[in-house]
């Protein structure tokens, strides 16, 4: 590596190694307020088709929609 190059890097690195602590105290650590909670969600769609006949609504908007084949082909879907 030419001498040059390596001068740059190195000066380079002893810049981003000086600003780093600056950075770490310049923004202070967000908390999440009090009683915060994740959450989560889920749908009939979702959950639900896997469990046979009687869980398959076929005039769903949904149900077309995974099982068209230009969707299928487009890779939109797995099908």
């Amino acid at each position: 590596m030419p001498a040059r190059r390596l001068i740059t890097r190195a000066a380079l690195a002893a810049v981003v190694a000086a600003l780093l602590p600056a950075a770490a105290q310049a923004a202070p650590a967000e908390k999440f307020p009090k009683g915060f909670m994740w959450g989560v969600a889920g749908s009939g769609f979702q959950t639900e088709m896997g469990g046979g006949t009687q869980h398959s609504d076929q005039g769903s908007d949904w149900w077309t929609w995974v099982r068209d084949q230009k969707n299928i082909s487009s890779g939109h879907v797995s099908g």
